[in-house]
This record gives C-alpha cells, structure tokens and sequence, in this order.
C-alpha cells in the first residue's frame, strides 16, 4: 500500500521515516547521523547554501507491505538548473531524489510507477534519478545510490533509466594519526557561509591551491572541492597542504573527513589513498529519456 505524504498526515508518518534511514545509515556512509529536525528540514524543505530552495515541486511516498513500513521514494522538479554561468532559475530538472526498499520487498515497483507517472502527468522527457547535487544537505548532497544498494538497479533497468555516472566514496578517521604542522605551508580561511568553510593553501606568500568542505554534524566534514595549481603538483606540496588541513580539522575536534570521486580520475583516488583514506564503495547516479526525445 502506497501512501502519499502531505500536511495531514506528514507528522504522523516523518517519525517512522527517519528511523528508517537510521536502519539505511548501518549501510550508507554518507547517510550521517543527524538530528530528527535537521533531517526534517533537509528532507522536506531543503535549501541550497544561499537559502534558496532546492525544489519548486517534491513529493514523498511510503510503501508499506503487511503494516510494515518496506519502501518509500521522493521525486519532484527542482528550483533551478545548471547552466555555463552557474545555476538557471529558467530551466528544471525532473529528479527522483530519494528511492530506497528492502531486498524482499514484493511491491518495489509501486514506487517507480508512482514517481514515472508523476512526471508524465507533466510530460518530462528526461527523468534524472539519485542526481549528485540535489541529494540532502545534512548528507552532504550526496545523492547518488551507493552500492550497498544496487539490488535496486534491476529494477530502473526495467524502467529504462541508464547509469549515467559513478563515483568512489572514501572517508578517513582524522584520530587515525597525530598530524606533523608543515611550517612553509599556511591555510588561509575564507569568511565563512553556513557551515561552508573554504581554505587557501600558501607556500613562501603565494596560494597553491584551495580546498571547500561541508561542516556537519557530530564531528563529520565533506569534502567538496580541491584543487592544487598545476605547477605546484608533484612536489608534496598538496599532501602537506592536506595533512596541515588535517590538523586544523583535528583541533576542532573534528571525527572525519569524507569526500567522492569520478571514478576514472586515478590520480585522485591514488593522493586519497597515500593521505590514509579508505574506499567505502561505489556510488551512481541514473537517466532516463522518454521515447521520441
């Protein structure tokens, strides 16, 4: 039995929800451990770190099989689109955000359907499902299907959604080890944006490189960005940067760092493993294109 959430009954049912996601987070690893109102906020009214919201649509149905709560996927149009000079409040995507249910469950198809026949109702051509940016924010927007998962791609296979890209996921414990201060290299912090934090990595007066995280709850922080200068690399340089970085975030009393990859970019993952990181799966992302697009 599907049943639609809405502001009737959305009390009662968001409860039972987040302690299915607490049972998804043994699992998942970017799915964090987060407070019943942060996750709220994060699942029904999320916000991009400016405040807009992340979607102008969105929609949030429960499977239940025998009484049990079994399944349940969230879909709708989003606030804006990416376009070359940044996000395009014109343009939308259709996105099937959420979709999760048991390895038993009888009834899985219910929740594509639902979400399908949603967007035809508005005649979308291109359906994206477990988009990267759109995922929730107290998970760092990771909103890829992590391979934990992927007894779930038979049946978007069946629906027609193709993968379209995949990542690897690592996380590194920041107590793994005492991080040595490289005194030639300082990090610079940025003025800060909600728990956006982003750092300037200097050698002898002259930035090398940068590098942007997420700061979530209970000592978790996300990586979202780094890059060291092309003339800077192959020098240590960007390990040293890393590991002062470290130790900043280890002060804080920060528990670990995370952060994805494309997973043809070699380079990275091999830098990811030299600074102690460690591979905790494969995450991708779908589409799907109607006939005659």
């Amino acid at each position: 039995m599907l049943i639609k959430l809405n502001s009737e009954n959305i009390e009662k049912y968001s409860h039972l929800l987040y302690e299915y996601f607490s049972v998804l987070a043994s699992e998942i690893p970017f799915y964090f451990p987060v407070d019943y109102e942060t996750w709220y906020q994060c699942m029904f009214h999320d916000c991009t770190e400016e405040g807009t919201s992340l979607f102008r649509e969105l929609e949030t149905c429960l499977l239940f099989e025998d009484g049990v709560l079994n399944g349940f996927a969230q879909y709708g149009i989003t606030s804006f689109a990416f376009g070359e000079t940044g996000k395009d409040f014109g343009k939308h995507y259709a996105v099937i955000r959420n979709m999760h249910y048991t390895k038993d469950c009888k009834t899985a198809s219910e929740l594509i359907n639902t979400a399908i026949e949603y967007f035809n109702s508005k005649d979308i051509k291109e359906i994206n499902a477990f988009f990267h940016y759109f995922g929730m924010s107290c998970y760092a927007r990771h909103g890829k299907l992590h391979s934990s998962m992927f007894h779930m791609e038979d049946l978007l296979t069946k629906n027609s959604f193709i993968k379209e890209h995949e990542n690897v996921y690592f996380s590194l414990d920041l107590f793994c080890k005492n991080y040595e201060d490289f005194q030639e290299i300082d990090i610079e912090e940025q003025l800060p944006k909600r728990n956006n934090r982003n750092y300037k990595f200097i050698y002898n007066g002259t930035q090398i490189g940068y590098c942007s995280l997420l700061l979530l709850q209970n000592g978790i922080s996300y990586m979202t960005d780094l890059e060291i200068f092309d003339e800077y690399r192959h020098q240590g340089l960007g390990f040293k940067s890393m590991n002062n970085l470290f130790g900043i975030l280890q002060n804080m009393n920060y528990q670990k760092i995370d952060l994805d990859t494309i997973d043809s970019n070699f380079v990275a993952q091999n830098f990811y493993a030299k600074l102690r990181f460690v591979k905790k799966g494969i995450t991708r992302s779908y589409v799907r294109f109607k006939e005659g697009n």
